[in-house]
Order: structure tokens, then C-alpha cells, then sequence
């Protein structure tokens, strides 16, 4: 569940089904962190949400398989931020494999 945090103008959200009781809300002050579904996290990116990258050792990166390219990971056993280019873990400073 990718981490998502609310913009000064970000509006209240809800996602999924079609009656409220079913739908999923995203609700948060300006500048505080909350968990979002992965389709969610599209769905309200619009609205003034920002996806904020993941972040862990190295061990904990994302599996590969099926992410899609430009995914940002805070690698603490580094101390640096990735990137996946789709083939590659990259350093986003210098660009190297990381």
C-alpha cells in the first residue's frame, strides 16, 4: 500500500463501490501520511493527493516483477533513493545500478 499525503487544496476522497458503505475513504489533514490501496493511490493522485515513494533496507525493496517503471523506493541500508527504470534499480542522484 503505497503511502499517500494530502496538498494544502487536496479534497476529502473515496474510492471503490458503488454505495457509500462500500466505498473506501481518504480522509487527512494537510501534511499527514496515510495508506492507500495501490488503485486508490491513482485514483485520488488527481485530487491534490501525492504518492510518496515507499521506503525500507534494501532486502524490502518492491519485488520486480509487474512494477512499473519510475517507481521510487528510500533504501535506508544505502541511504539513497532509488528508482526503477524497468530493468534496473538506479540511483537517483547519479543514475547508477544501485
Amino acid at each position: 500500500m503505497p503511502p499517500m499525503m494530502p496538498s494544502i487544496s487536496a479534497q476529502n476522497c473515496y474510492c471503490g463501490g458503488f454505495q457509500p458503505v462500500d466505498q473506501r475513504p481518504y480522509i487527512a489533514v494537510p501534511g499527514s501520511i496515510v495508506q492507500a490501496l495501490a488503485d486508490d493511490a491513482v485514483q485520488i493522485s488527481p485530487y491534490g493527493w501525492m504518492l510518496l515513494p515507499t521506503f525500507g533496507t534494501t532486502a524490502q525493496r518492491p519485488a520486480t516483477n509487474n512494477l512499473a517503471a519510475g517507481t521510487m523506493y528510500v533504501d535506508q541500508t544505502l541511504s539513497i533513493t532509488v528508482v526503477w527504470d524497468g530493468a534496473n534499480w538506479r540511483n537517483v542522484t547519479t543514475g547508477a545500478i544501485a
